[in-house]
């Protein structure tokens, strides 16, 4: 079962669930005239059709009146019980009473927030109102260009001018963020009720993260750490971490922190490894708790943002990026430099490396029809 954000199209494809509550938050796509009746967002999103039954045929998740990729912040303005990241916990709290308890489970709980708008239920919002925070993140590399255009608070990929309005977006996101703290604490208290927590495998991951004015910038694409880096935890039972691979010394508090770099891709043959089901040799990922993140070096990433294509290698300590629109290069010394301040890319001590990293990326491009590499 699947509660939350799919993302996937049409929209009521189902990809292999055999049953879906269905929000995707604010789609663009599928508001625009001409999109059929079945794959309108009118119709398709199982949210969006219980809030007007409670709230009119007029309402919707932007009643706020805030962009769904904006940095602007303002409180719900609705019931905290009738927003979007409650009901995705309600329905999979649903499936958890309702389900078949003689077949075992998959339940992916897919929460929008805390992808803007940044509009947390004003309870939230107020942990964060008058406390000082950490100022985003600048470095000798940012664009002053990009600095201009951060008024634009809709469809934004640049933060605002104002500092005032940069701290009202990161309140905005924090306030976000512990919402599914709490709906999280939910989750488990339910899972406790029904003999779930000693015996259930959990994956917390997200897709990705938020720039949240580093650098200037706002939203997500880049990669940079703000948004390439994400939280990637496992929880699951001796006997499938054992099965999984898993050979670390069980102490007292039964934990363990990997540095190996690693990506989403390996979540599918990670669980399937837990679960004791044999991996595909068409999966392209790896199992985490297998030797095989220590022999990866690099992961290779790339994404079609800011006007062209941007492209990266990263290990454990360091990255290198290349923009295939304009040549531009960036290095950075993660293990020295986490906050990327300084792009190091013409320092000596760093030639050696970077011209590896650079002929790693090449021969990640070689064979790609769209030339990046040609000549």
């Amino acid at each position: 079962h699947c509660s939350g954000k799919l993302h996937v199209h049409p929209l009521r494809n189902s990809v292999g669930y055999h049953s879906v509550d269905l929000h995707d938050g604010y789609l663009h796509y599928y508001r625009k005239p001409g999109i059929s009746f079945w794959d309108h967002q009118n119709t398709a999103d199982d949210y969006l059709y219980w809030l007007r039954t409670r709230r009119g045929a007029q309402a919707d998740v932007i009643d706020t009146g805030i962009d769904c990729n904006s940095w602007v912040t303002r409180p719900w303005p609705y019931d905290e019980l009738e927003h979007p990241t409650r009901w995705v916990t309600d329905r999979a709290l649903d499936f958890l009473r309702r389900r078949d308890r003689d077949k075992p489970f998959f339940l992916t709980v897919s929460y929008v927030r805390p992808h803007p708008p940044l509009d947390a239920p004003e309870a939230f919002l107020s942990m964060y109102r008058g406390r000082d925070l950490t100022s985003p993140v600048y470095g000798d590399w940012d664009d002053p260009d990009a600095i201009g255009i951060g008024g634009y608070a809709v469809d934004a990929d640049t933060g605002p001018l104002d500092c005032d309005q940069r701290t009202e977006a990161q309140r905005g996101y924090y306030a976000a963020m512990t919402q599914i703290d709490y709906e999280i604490g939910r989750l488990r208290d339910t899972m406790f009720e029904h003999g779930l927590s000693y015996n259930t495998i959990i994956l917390f991951v997200s897709d990705h993260g938020e720039l949240l004015c580093d650098h200037h910038l706002f939203r997500k694409s880049l990669p940079f750490e703000g948004s390439a880096r994400v939280p990637l935890i496992v929880s699951a039972p001796a006997d499938c971490l054992a099965r999984a691979g898993y050979t670390g010394t069980a102490r007292s508090d039964k934990s363990a922190v990997t540095s190996h770099v690693a990506e989403l891709r390996d979540v599918m043959p990670t669980l399937l490894a837990l679960a004791g089901v044999d991996i595909p040799d068409t999966v392209d990922g790896v199992n985490l708790f297998s030797e095989a993140p220590a022999a990866r070096e690099l992961i290779h990433g790339e994404h079609l943002a800011a006007g062209g294509s941007v492209q990266f290698m990263v290990s454990d300590h360091d990255k290198y990026i290349w923009y295939s629109s304009d040549g531009r290069e960036l290095y950075f010394d993660l293990a020295k430099d986490p906050g990327e301040t300084h792009n190091a890319i013409a320092d000596a001590e760093y030639a050696e490396r970077i011209a590896y990293l650079r002929q790693a990326l090449i021969d990640a491009l070689a064979w790609r029809e769209e030339g990046f590499v040609r000549d």
